[in-house]
Formats: structure tokens, C-alpha cells, sequence
């Protein structure tokens, strides 16, 4: 992911890596988190870059389970809950 985002970043700038985060926040968002944080350790991307990447990867699992919890949960109360 971190090869993504540094490749993504180089072709089509801010925008890239920010792509390639909301994707990966839909697979893990912490692996996108951390591979934000190493891109901007490294200064591949600007810190603000990588606070923006780390909060679409996580808007991005919030929607995931979201959706798993309201296609999989049995409880009409935890789904108006959650949603």
C-alpha cells in the first residue's frame, strides 16, 4: 500500500495519495493510516497530505461497517444506532 500511495503521489499528486487511501481504508484503515504517516515521516507527502489520506481511509472503514452492521445485524435498535 505504502508503493501505491508513493507511486500515486508521483503521477497525479495530493489527489493519488489520497485515492489510494480511501481505497485502502476500505481493506484496513489502519495499514492506510500508517502508510500516510510513513510517506510524510519520509517527506514523500506533506504531514497535512497525510492527516487528509488518514481521514478518508478511515471515513472509508466507517462505511464499511456500516454496511456490514446493517445487512448483517438482527437488532432494528442497533441498526437506527449505528445509522
Amino acid at each position: 500500500m505504502q508503493i501505491a500511495g508513493a507511486i500515486a503521489q508521483g503521477v497525479f499528486g495530493r489527489l493519488g495519495s489520497y485515492a489510494v487511501s480511501l481505497l485502502a481504508g476500505l481493506v484496513s484503515s489502519a495499514s492506510a493510516v500508517a502508510s500516510a504517516a510513513q510517506l510524510a515521516a519520509a517527506g514523500r507527502i506533506t504531514v497535512p497530505a497525510a492527516a487528509v489520506a488518514s481521514v478518508l481511509a478511515s471515513l472509508a472503514s466507517a462505511g464499511v461497517n456500516f454496511v456490514l452492521v446493517s445487512r448483517l445485524a438482527k437488532s432494528p435498535t442497533l441498526i437506527g444506532k449505528v445509522g
